[in-house]
């Protein structure tokens, strides 16, 4: 496995941000707004909602349910597993968190476009297993014509696409140039 975590339910995301990302506002502010929405929708600010906004506004990782909880608790203790669910059942609702389904392990989340200010879609490694945030308009295209030609609207922010990351193919990709640049064995040439 790659340096940079692994998919789990109990292992936070590692997220390589993309490099064109406008730089996200810090994260008591990302709260603070996360809240004021919360408010906006008709929502009630209960102590998990709040320390879920505050923990997912406070990292650049997608965070499985458990790590969530894990940390939900270090900001608001003695929450139990079962009310960070709905909780974040209710502000998925809401549309101040989204959760993200990959190819295999359990979803992950992160703050809504509403909150977090900019929206993003994701591609994981099948190899090192790693989450990159890629251009929200990069499936536009594809989601057009499906909608085209199949009557079927694409919603690819819940989704994580997955195959194999530039440098986790970079080392076969190498092997393999080598390979068909290398003379010929004298094995090779009787042969």
């Amino acid at each position: 496995m790659c340096a940079g975590g692994a998919v789990t339910g109990r292992h936070p995301v590692r997220v390589a941000p993309h490099p064109t990302s406008p730089p996200a506002g810090k994260p008591a502010g990302r709260a603070q707004a996360g809240v004021a929405e919360l408010r906006s929708r008709g929502g009630r600010v209960a102590r998990a909602r709040r320390a879920i906004l505050e923990v997912l506004a406070g990292t650049s990782e997608h965070l499985g349910i458990d790590e969530l909880f894990r940390r939900a608790v270090a900001t608001a203790p003695g929450l139990h597993l079962t009310t960070v669910y709905r909780a974040v059942e209710r502000l998925e609702e809401l549309g101040l968190v989204v959760q993200v389904h990959g190819d295999r392990g359990a979803a992950f989340f992160h703050l809504s476009e509403v909150v977090a200010g900019q929206s993003h879609l994701h591609v994981r490694c099948r190899v090192c297993e790693r989450v990159f945030d890629v251009p929200a308009g990069l499936l536009d295209e594809a989601a057009r014509r499906l909608d085209e030609s199949a009557g079927f609207l694409l919603t690819p922010e819940h989704t994580a696409l997955a195959r194999t990351c530039r440098w986790c193919r970079a080392p076969r990709d190498l092997f393999v140039d080598e390979l068909l640049s290398a003379p010929p064995t004298a094995a090779a040439r009787k042969g």
